[in-house]
């Protein structure tokens, strides 16, 4: 929510803090959550799709929740990384070209 420009704390402090419930936010803004790896994203989507993966990625709007730079631990970007390369096996494996 933060990255497409919603402050979800604010929702909290008014809901629970506050007592007034939240309304529903749409939100116009265009943001590109991923957990695969954007080489696989765009190998694996239309060709307009991956246009506008691409143009996503170029102006920065484009979030993988898993690539949290205040992390510091080794494991953990390990762990990631591993997750990360086994992806490019699965896709190969269950979603061939």
């Amino acid at each position: 929510m933060t990255a497409s420009g919603h402050d979800i704390s604010r929702m909290y402090v008014d809901a629970f803090v506050d007592g007034h419930p939240a309304e529903p936010v749409v939100s116009s803004a265009e943001h590109l959550f991923h957990v695969v790896p954007l080489s696989l994203v765009r190998r694996y989507v239309s060709p307009e799709d991956a246009a506008l993966v691409r143009r996503l990625a170029r102006a920065g709007k484009a979030t993988n929740p898993l690539l949290y730079r205040a992390e510091r631990d080794p494991r953990r970007w390990a762990s990631i990384l591993a997750a990360q390369l086994n992806q490019f096996r699965k896709f190969a494996r269950h979603y061939p070209n």
